[in-house]
């Protein structure tokens, strides 16, 4: 008698992605099943491959043992709450900072440093990142200073 193996991995590609799209398309308010339909509508073959594992989970999972999977719904719902839990993390994050435009910082010693078309937010510790935004959205780190190494920062219009 052979073993029966559920599958593995990833259900579908580019879940963040994916995510993401569909829930900039959702109203400021939505429900769990309006997110669902509005996933099904846009991505209809990753509907299909979430039904495809849950039922091939279903076959694999013998009587009386835990089922690995939660129902297609259930599923799909949990992934997006995820997603959107790991998001608003990041946001706090970045929303902690000022968009500026120059950033004069006064070190521990008394010299002042500038950094220019930059942006700076103090996160956890009081570390001071100063970082600029390329066009692509991606975040390069200029300086990051302990607590003990900056008296004081500031941002300076151009």
């Amino acid at each position: 008698m052979s073993t029966r193996h559920s599958p593995r991995g990833q259900v579908f590609l580019r879940k963040d992605e994916k995510l993401k799209a569909v829930i900039k398309t959702m109203p400021q308010e939505f429900s769990n099943d309006d997110f669902v339909a509005k996933f099904q509508e846009m991505y209809p073959e990753d509907w299909i491959k979430i039904l495809n594992r849950y039922k091939a989970h279903e076959r694999a999972t013998r009587i009386g043992k835990p089922f690995p999977m939660a129902e297609p719904k259930k599923y799909l719902i949990n992934i997006a709450k995820n997603y959107i839990k790991q998001s608003q993390k990041v946001l706090k994050i970045r929303l902690g900072g000022v968009r500026m435009t120059n950033i004069k910082v006064v070190l521990a010693d008394g010299k002042e440093k500038m950094y220019y078309n930059a942006e700076a937010y103090v996160g956890g510790g009081q570390v001071l990142y100063v970082v600029r935004r390329t066009s692509y959205g991606a975040e390069v780190s200029l300086g990051l200073l302990q607590k003990d190494e900056y008296r004081s920062w500031e941002s300076m219009k151009a």
